[in-house]
């Protein structure tokens, strides 16, 4: 087997049998390198379907049934126990090495969802190659301090300059932004009473979505500058910073040495086409800050339940800390079962180190809390339970006639094994083929405290994010084959490193060793060229920067809204700029209606409600009138002509691109369905209102969790769908605060 990391012993791809004559020996690691190159080969023809030379249509290996390939797996198998005389194969760093140049000569790298993008990238991987060459012949130390400062700085200059100014406003980017806002304004008071979406929401999706971790990782400089000129400049620096430093600062704690962390950080800057797409396109910043943190995770807790390492009280408190960040992202959690499995296996050795106990105490006394008030007031169970609900055309669909739009909810399916081995695919050829290649013989080389952890936790990943995730949709757990590319980026980059030790002895190996380790630094270097082709827009990952739109909305927003609300027809997902509506609120500062403002419908939801719309006309202005909507917005063609066709009610004051905005003609214009008084003031988390009566009644949602340290608040049906505040029993009549209790009430109210 391979050696420890720590081990003296350099004898990497060598048989078991230590005693056998170089001869032997020479022979056993010829059997070990070409049996690994043939699985590679077939592992290579089955997910490319047969391999063609360079390009499809050249075809130089055909496609195999799954069956044949699995009589030939288990017959090289078995063929190399018989020869080495060992249960299990020795993975070899040279034969990844080979493994990498059959890949580059194959039509890989015109994958359309490859991270690497042909026919330009081969040049590039070529020429970088070349100078490896080179620098490998000539024995230099590499300069990858340079290069990894040199690509950090030139991925974040890439992205400002292809951004000019315009915020990343791509599906949930705009929604993460607002959150960030609202964090800012509201920590730690959350979850609270939100006033200026809907009537009144329950803002705490931030639990669920990870914006805490990315927001307490960034709060110092959150408060200085506002967000949304900050916000650019913090993703990149989560992507291009944040992340590499932490992958090599876990590295280093694995007891690797400085080039091997380097290898690692530059890694982490290009490990899958699928990791940009969550991180730009998606904008689950959440969850991309909980990934960064996983590998450290993992090496401490290796670390705290480990024979050999060294667990100091610097390394708990590091846990602690770090793996509550990670825990804002809660799926993150089901990451470490392998870990938690060990650790409990490992009782008797683990309960001796009372490091590791203090370490538990605290991540339950600090995590317990917040995760209970986010598992009440969230309602988990209903939302594991949501997929099994089915999505028909409503009624309100028919009467208005708007257009049918698509499920955007995948739905729970039994396990398919095909449907399992097409998700491996899909990570497998959008990740970077460093990753795929080394991976495995990076973990047999890891240190012994370590490499039952990776292990494990990677066939734990696989499982969750192949067979697991059709049976919970909900939890996107699919991603979890992201993190696992981000894992293995510590043990890939011992692989390469080795490897790269090894071309510098004298062996009668070492050619094929050194033009192998040109290559994979070739492919090391045009990593981050393939990161900054998806930066300046150049791959199948759309982004979207936030367009003339945005401001412009705004404004007008700002204009025309009159003393009520804004109410936006329809059905808005991503109409606006590419994104959520959701941060118009607070960049108007002005209270708004939609359908939603966040992606928490999975198809065509109208604004107006069924029994409103079944009243046609009349039922409409009610509804306008409830809620003291003083102008509406349209985007779809029906609401567009709606408004358009009724100039009695409705008149036209702005357009621009699909959005034309209405003033309503005769609106009530007062929040004060019954009694007298005044609205003083609407934030993102209360509200301020005087009265003149003894009681009202007040457009504004009802929750059992509000507080008025002057009045009575209770709820007031208008219909069964919707319930008012009523305001009454007051002990003052002026400066009446209406707003959220704190977590600790919330949680006791909370059933």
């Amino acid at each position: 087997m391979i050696q420890d990391v720590k081990s003296t012993n350099s004898s990497e791809d060598a048989s078991p049998s230590q005693a056998e004559p170089p001869e032997a020996q020479a022979g056993a690691h010829f059997y070990t390198v070409s049996l690994q190159v043939l699985f590679f080969i077939f592992a290579l023809s089955a997910l490319l379907n047969g391999i063609c030379f360079w390009q499809e249509g050249h075809t130089l290996f055909p496609t195999l049934s799954a069956r044949s390939l699995s009589v030939i797996f288990a017959s090289l198998f078995i063929v190399a126990a018989y020869q080495w005389h060992t249960k299990v194969l020795t993975p070899s760093t040279t034969a990844a090495g080979i493994g990498l140049l059959v890949l580059f000569a194959s039509q890989w790298l015109q994958l359309r969802y490859g991270l690497f993008q042909s026919p330009v990238i081969r040049g590039e991987i070529l020429l970088f190659s070349l100078l490896s060459l080179g620098w490998l012949i000539r024995k230099k130390p590499l300069p990858l301090t340079a290069l990894l400062f040199l690509a950090s700085t030139s991925l974040i200059y890439m992205l400002a300059t292809t951004a000019d100014g315009r915020l990343i406003f791509s599906d949930d980017n705009p929604t993460f932004l607002y959150r960030l806002m609202l964090l800012k304004e509201n920590f730690p008071d959350i979850p609270f009473y939100n006033p200026l979406w809907n009537t009144g929401i329950d803002q705490r999706d931030f639990f669920a979505t990870g914006t805490l971790n990315f927001f307490l990782l960034f709060s110092p400089l959150l408060y200085i500058f506002p967000v949304p000129q900050l916000y650019n400049w913090l993703v990149s620096g989560l992507l291009f910073i944040l992340t590499p430093a932490l992958i090599a600062f876990a590295c280093s704690l694995a007891g690797f040495k400085r080039r091997a962390c380097l290898i690692a950080a530059l890694l982490a800057l290009a490990p899958s086409l699928l990791w940009f797409r969550w991180a730009l396109q998606y904008g689950t910043l959440g969850f991309i800050t909980a990934t960064a943190l996983i590998p450290l995770n993992l090496v401490l807790a290796s670390r705290a339940i480990g024979r050999e390492s060294k667990f100091s009280l610097a390394h708990s408190l590091l846990l602690v800390m770090s793996t509550t960040l990670m825990l804002f992202w809660s799926p993150s959690g089901l990451v470490f079962i392998p870990a938690i499995v060990l650790t409990l296996l490992l009782i008797k050795r683990v309960y001796k180190r009372k490091l590791l106990l203090l370490t538990a105490i605290l991540l339950l006394c600090i995590n317990l809390p917040w995760i209970g008030l986010f598992w009440k007031v969230s309602k988990v169970s209903s939302f594991l339970d949501s997929e099994k609900q089915a999505v028909v055309e409503s009624e309100t669909q028919q009467v208005t006639k708007a257009p049918r739009k698509k499920d955007f909810k995948e739905k729970t399916q039994s396990f398919s094994l095909e449907r399992t081995l097409e998700k491996y695919r899909e990570i497998a050829t959008s990740a970077n083929p460093l990753i795929l290649l080394f991976f495995i013989p990076g973990i047999f080389l890891l240190g012994r405290d370590y490499r039952l952890v990776f292990g494990a936790t990677t066939i734990w990943l696989l499982f969750l994010g192949g067979a697991a995730s059709a049976i919970k949709p909900q939890l996107e757990l699919d991603r979890m084959l992201v993190i696992l590319l981000m894992v293995l980026t510590i043990p890939v980059a011992a692989a390469i490193d080795h490897l790269l030790t090894r071309s510098e002895a004298k062996s009668r190996w070492r050619p094929v060793r050194i033009l192998t380790s040109a290559i994979v630094l070739g492919f090391l270097c045009s990593g981050v060229y393939a990161t900054g082709s998806i930066l300046r827009g150049r791959s199948i990952i759309p982004l979207a920067f936030s367009s003339r739109l945005v401001p412009e909305l705004t404004n007008a927003v700002q204009t025309h809204a009159g003393n009520g609300r804004i109410l936006f027809s329809g059905f808005v997902l991503h109409d606006f700029s590419g994104g959520h509506i959701a941060p118009l609120a607070l960049l108007s500062n002005r209270p708004l209606i939609a359908s939603s403002p966040v992606h928490n419908l999975w198809s065509y939801q109208q604004v107006f409600p069924e029994d409103f719309i079944q009243r046609k006309d009349k039922g409409i202005q009610e509804y306008l009138n409830l809620h003291n909507v003083s102008t509406v917005v349209a985007h779809e063609k029906f609401w567009r002509e709606y408004f358009e066709t009724r100039t009695d009610r409705f008149h036209k004051v702005w357009s621009y691109e699909n959005f034309t905005m209405f003033e309503r003609l005769n609106a009530p214009d007062s929040y004060f369905l019954e009694g007298d008084g005044a609205l003083l003031e609407q934030t993102s988390h209360s509200i301020r209102l005087s009265l003149k009566s003894d009681e009202a009644i007040i457009s504004f949602n009802y929750f059992p969790f509000l507080s008025s340290e002057h009045c009575k608040l209770s709820p007031h049906r208008i219909t069964n769908d919707i319930h008012f505040i009523k305001v009454s029993e007051c002990t003052q009549k002026q400066a009446i605060v209406i707003h959220s209790v704190n977590p600790i009430k919330r949680y006791m109210l909370t059933p």
